[in-house]
């Protein structure tokens, strides 16, 4: 209900255009005729993607464009990569622009998307090759197949952008935890170990710490406790059961980002799931691919905590990834006592 409704002849009108366009071997007449109809089927959002360079000034006052600003400021998003977003995002509204990019062979998609947000298309190629910041991110997931349209938004940010989940699209995913900590002094680790920990958290350089080992064994605590200790803020990323292997590189990357570079540490509790890359044989959830995530991995701006009871299952291109690797054994009883 968001875009403005069309006379279904439309449809026809453009699927002609279309095929026209396609034999015409892009002459520009044709593609300003094909952006004219497409514009007019999917009302004015599409047709504001001609001004890319003011998008968000020119249409601040509308709240979708305010959430798309937020989505911008957040990944950090170029013009070219905003416009494919926006695009993707009208497929998923407008029924008339939906049926037309599912009838395309996969080979005229990059075409027609090109003439639609005027980016050259070796440019519109890169900026949705698999391991650029939109799939990377996970904002674009790219569907396999020969027929249908393939590029879609994630779930997250469709569900963002259509109003369904309400607030600021980064604090779905992360919260700053201010309640009291254990002191340090109440976790049995060697003192090289502590020293070690201390000093990457305290780092104003981004670190990816690993803490594995049985549940129970005071992994959480001794993180919020670690980064307490560094004056730094404590931010717990939160996870919803029914994620799956794109959207949770998503909801990693805006939680990421959202948090102050030097100010703050992120921990990712019970991280198995998307650590180890064998953990879909014992669970019904499947792991991010391990190319995908080694390059999350690479471009983290935060300093991340990952906490997992096994690392068995894990790829070792990704533990090489890690500053800090910490087994945590058996707590003793009378150190169990003291916690309690």
């Amino acid at each position: 209900g968001r875009m403005a409704q069309t006379d279904s002849s439309n449809s026809v009108d453009i699927a002609e255009l279309v095929t026209n366009w396609l034999n015409s071997k892009e002459s520009a007449a044709s593609v300003n005729d094909l952006r004219n109809v497409l514009s007019d089927a999917i009302s004015s959002q599409l047709a504001t993607l001609d001004n890319t360079q003011n998008e968000i000034e020119t249409l601040g006052s509308s709240r979708l464009y305010e959430e798309m600003d937020e989505l911008v400021s957040l990944f950090h998003l170029s013009c070219d990569e905003l416009s494919i977003l926006a695009f993707c995002y009208c497929y998923t509204v407008c029924p008339y622009l939906e049926n037309l990019c599912d009838s395309l062979a996969r080979r005229n998609q990059i075409q027609i998307l090109s003439a639609c947000v005027q980016v050259p298309q070796h440019q519109v190629s890169k900026i949705l090759k698999k391991y650029e910041k939109l799939t990377r991110q996970g904002i674009i997931v790219k569907h396999n197949g020969t027929t249908i349209w393939a590029y879609h938004l994630s779930d997250h940010v469709e569900e963002y952008l259509s109003g369904a989940t309400g607030g600021k699209f980064a604090e779905l995913y992360c919260e700053r935890f201010d309640r009291e900590c254990f002191d340090l002094n109440t976790f049995d680790l060697p003192a090289n170990y502590k020293d070690i920990l201390s000093s990457l958290v305290e780092n104003p350089k981004p670190y990816q710490i690993l803490l594995y080992g049985e549940p129970g064994t005071g992994k959480t605590e001794y993180a919020k406790s670690l980064i307490r200790a560094s004056g730094k803020e404590i931010w717990l990323f939160h996870q919803n059961e029914e994620e799956d292997s794109d959207s949770i590189l998503t909801s990693l990357s805006a939680a990421s980002q959202a948090i102050s570079t030097g100010n703050g540490v992120l921990i990712v509790d019970e991280a198995d799931w998307i650590l180890n890359s064998g953990y879909s044989f014992v669970s019904k959830r499947t792991s991010p691919e391990k190319g995908a995530l080694n390059v999350l991995f690479d471009n983290l701006e935060t300093s991340i905590i990952w906490i997992t009871n096994d690392v068995s299952w894990m790829n070792s291109s990704t533990l090489r990834r890690f500053a800090f690797s910490c087994r945590f054994g058996k707590t003793s009883i009378s150190r169990k006592k003291y916690l309690l």
